[in-house]
């Protein structure tokens, strides 16, 4: 077998063809990643405003710890109201650490929003 002489013509293409299967195939799979990226994005943003909205309805009621007995405003999860149980065997001032917990989602949300957005212009 030579090594040196050249690829025959029809030889070339199916590898010039191959490469660019390729090159397009990791092409797809970086819009794919990029897509996921958006919608955990996305999921985790939309999460965090629903729990920032959540404490401040709370606040803004005054108190009351969800839907559990003869609590006022919106539902709320086992683990937060696990967690507000905690802190009033605590004697934490219920308001205060809620807003408290307003301020680290503000700041989450402040994070997360700008590179949603970066993620979505980078995937046009």
């Amino acid at each position: 077998m030579q090594s040196s002489s050249p690829l025959p013509p029809l030889q070339a293409h199916l590898h010039s063809l191959q490469a660019y299967a390729q090159a397009h195939h990791a092409l797809l799979g970086l819009r794919a990643q990029k897509q996921l990226d958006v919608e955990i994005l996305t999921e985790y943003l939309s999460s965090v405003v629903l729990e920032r909205d959540r404490l401040a309805a709370l606040v803004e009621l005054g108190g009351g710890s969800g839907s559990h007995a003869g609590g006022v405003g919106p539902p709320v999860g086992v683990g937060a109201w696990a967690r507000e149980r905690i802190e009033k065997i605590r004697g934490k001032d219920d308001v205060h650490s809620r807003r408290v917990r307003m301020g680290v989602l503000d700041g989450k949300i402040a994070e997360v929003r700008p590179m949603l957005h970066l993620e979505r212009e980078g995937h046009r």
